[in-house]
């Protein structure tokens, strides 16, 4: 079972939210805490580091500094155990058909385009003007789904904003399947 969480959100009410729905299942998941937050993925990450223990990470996808797809990456090449669960206000339906219909060439294409990303990322490289240097706006430009990018770079699964103590508890009790958890609306 989880206990260790932290969050990066920009939106300070998101933020807040969420921290509050951590608080409010702890009743029903014993020993869950937040033991941190941070207005971008950067600080993400290097909180993670600064968090003994941490085992979950909830990550708004589009922030600035460092966007949470970027982060993921980053988090999951330093800290593989962790698990991290995208957040966003758009359903999953609304962000992946904004990506198109993919076939599967395409797909293996964008996901080889972004590993080169994904590696520079990963080794701090700084970025390279003219070229993309955040996974969520290689997304975007690629026209790829950044959930099943997110879930290809070992998210744990995608949560819908507002986050609210109903959807963090069916996300904390299926995250321990193993399997990519998607909750939405409700």
């Amino acid at each position: 079972m989880v206990t260790k969480v932290i969050l990066a959100d920009d939106q300070d009410s998101m933020l807040s939210a969420s921290k509050q729905a951590v608080e409010q299942i702890a009743a029903d998941h014993p020993g869950i805490t937040v033991c941190g937050t941070a207005p971008n993925g950067k600080e993400l990450v290097q909180l993670a580091g600064r968090t003994p223990g941490v085992e979950l990470a909830l990550i708004d996808i589009r922030m600035p500094v460092l966007d949470g797809l970027s982060a993921l990456v980053m988090a999951k090449a330093k800290y593989p155990n962790l698990k991290v669960v995208m957040v966003s206000s758009e359903s999953e339906r609304s962000m992946s058909s904004k990506a198109g219909a993919e076939k599967e060439s395409d797909q293996k294409k964008q996901i080889a385009m972004l590993d080169k990303l994904a590696q520079r990322l990963k080794t701090g490289q700084p970025p390279e003007p003219g070229k993309i240097n955040s996974m969520l706006e290689g997304c975007e430009k690629l026209g790829a789904d950044p959930i099943k990018i997110a879930e290809h770079y070992g998210a744990s699964g995608y949560i819908t904003k507002p986050i609210n103590p109903k959807k963090l508890s069916k996300l904390v009790s299926q995250l321990s399947s193993g399997k990519f958890v998607h909750v939405g609306l409700f």
